[in-house]
């Protein structure tokens, strides 16, 4: 029989670090099948394909046989663990019926996904080619003999009382049955009770088979024909169909918040083009979320973003980490539109979570800040910065911080850095600050600086009661 197709195959590159998502607050809002997927940055094509099944998804009927066909894996996962070579010979023969059974009804689903998009057309066509049907038309054939032969041997048992009895094969019930026509007959409704199986003695078992040779030696004749079947091939598609059906519900999620989401347009050169950009991960703790846009190209793929405490900065850099990590595994984004390039890397950096190893801070921020670009292996990379070498003195902390800049625009990455560093506004580097309304409110907008005072020197001023004017009076007051 021909192999069978999996739906997400490994990506060359290594993943990306696992403390990324960590970063970024995806911990408690996706599973670990969805955050290891996402650590796997996808290729343009497979990123289009994807994004073919989650158009296909908006319709429910394909949600709805998505979710049929992964619980249709699921208990075929289930019936192949729980194949027990030391389980008494009858039990197992009926375990083999089940796991086929289940298997055969998982694969005929499969066959039906073939409109679901090209990601799915590989495993359609899989199911047409001549090999594969005349292989399952085999298999059907297999199972309806072998429950034909185990029939009798399971009807002629009944469980009572912690022990078996046999009993002739025709009109046989259980003594569930009996208790329930007995019950039902008395006019009362039977219980929904589902008693604990008994496990059938090995003994019992060997002198049932015992009593029908012939029964017991087709019934091998059939299990060594399906040796050969790779009978878990098609659970291998359970990540795949779990990460589409929990993707799809967190837009549903955030549908119901008022929160669109998109299908970004691929790029064909570096850039991140993203406007009324959403930090999803505010849903995990149910606080209002306002969009924010985000212009990065080649002319400008660097920007530092500074402002006062508390005025959004870290949530609109989680914003861009978030999105573009949805991006490159083919997922929609939270925006109401996007133009995005597929980086092949994609790192953060948040000094918080350090861990420092006989070095001090400084020194640790250094080394993994230049691990990180030297992890870039060459590739493209959207890089970010939260506060990143802010524990440092002032001069020294900045020339720390204009090195990297430097290194990284130099290197040909993308990249965004929140920063403390207010000297940035005197470096050529495009600058972004979190805005201020007049009344010292914050808006949680991100706009570009224009050469006006900083949001955060003018929150300072305002909250003193300070303005240009007095300042350069009391400069001139205690002068030497």
């Amino acid at each position: 029989m021909m192999t069978f197709p999996q739906l997400f195959t490994p990506t060359p590159s290594p993943p990306l670090p696992r403390r990324l998502l960590s970063d970024l607050r995806l911990d408690g809002l996706l599973s670990e099948n969805a955050l290891s997927l996402l650590c796997r940055p996808c290729g343009e094509d497979e990123i289009r394909r994807r994004q073919q099944v989650f158009a296909c998804m908006e319709v429910q009927t394909v949600c709805r046989a998505m979710t049929e066909c992964l619980s249709a894996l699921e208990a075929l996962e289930s019936a192949c663990l729980r194949l027990n070579a030391s389980a008494p010979t009858l039990t197992l023969y009926c375990l083999h019926a089940r796991r086929l059974s289940a298997y055969l009804n998982a694969c005929e689903l499969l066959a039906r996904t073939g409109t679901w998009g090209e990601l799915f057309a590989e495993t359609s066509t899989y199911f047409v080619h001549p090999e594969t049907e005349q292989a399952l038309n085999t298999l059907r054939e297999d199972l309806r003999r072998l429950e034909e032969l185990l029939l009798p041997l399971r009807r002629g048992l009944l469980a009572a009382g912690g022990g078996y009895r046999l009993f002739p094969d025709d009109g046989a019930i259980s003594e569930e049955e009996e208790l329930t026509a007995c019950i039902t007959v008395l006019g009362l409704t039977p219980p929904n009770l589902h008693p604990a199986a008994v496990p059938l003695p090995p003994s019992l078992s060997e002198a049932i088979l015992a009593l029908c040779p012939e029964a017991t030696a087709e019934i091998e004749e059939i299990l060594a024909r399906q040796a050969s079947t790779d009978f878990l091939a098609p659970a291998g598609c359970i990540p795949a169909l779990k990460f589409f059906l929990e993707i799809h519900a967190l837009t549903a999620r955030a549908e119901a918040k008022g929160i669109p989401h998109t299908l970004p347009a691929i790029a064909p050169k570096p850039e991140y083009r993203a406007d009324a950009l959403f930090d999803i991960s505010l849903l995990a703790d149910d606080h209002p979320i306002v969009p924010n846009d985000a212009r990065f190209t080649e002319k400008e793929p660097f920007f530092f973003l500074i402002g006062a405490n508390g005025g959004g900065k870290t949530t609109y850099l989680r914003a861009m980490g978030i999105n573009l990590l949805l991006f490159g595994a083919g997922c929609p984004i939270f925006a109401r539109s996007a133009r995005i390039y597929p980086f092949p890397r994609m790192d953060a950096h948040f000094p918080a979570d350090e861990r420092f190893t006989g070095t001090g801070r400084l020194e640790d921020e250094a080394r993994r800040t230049d691990t990180m670009l030297a992890e870039c292996g060459g590739m493209t990379a959207f890089l970010l910065f939260n506060e990143t070498f802010s524990g440092a003195d002032g001069e020294i902390g900045f020339a720390h911080l204009k090195r990297l800049a430097a290194d990284l625009t130099a290197a040909g990455h993308f990249g965004l850095f929140v920063t403390h560093f207010h000297h940035v506004t005197d470096t050529s580097y495009p600058i972004l600050t979190a805005r201020i309304t007049e009344g010292n409110c914050r808006t949680f907008r991100i706009e570009r600086f224009r050469g006006a005072a900083a949001s955060h020197a003018a929150d300072i001023l305002r909250r003193h009661g300070l303005d240009a004017d007095s300042l350069e009076k009391r400069r001139g007051t205690h002068a030497y």
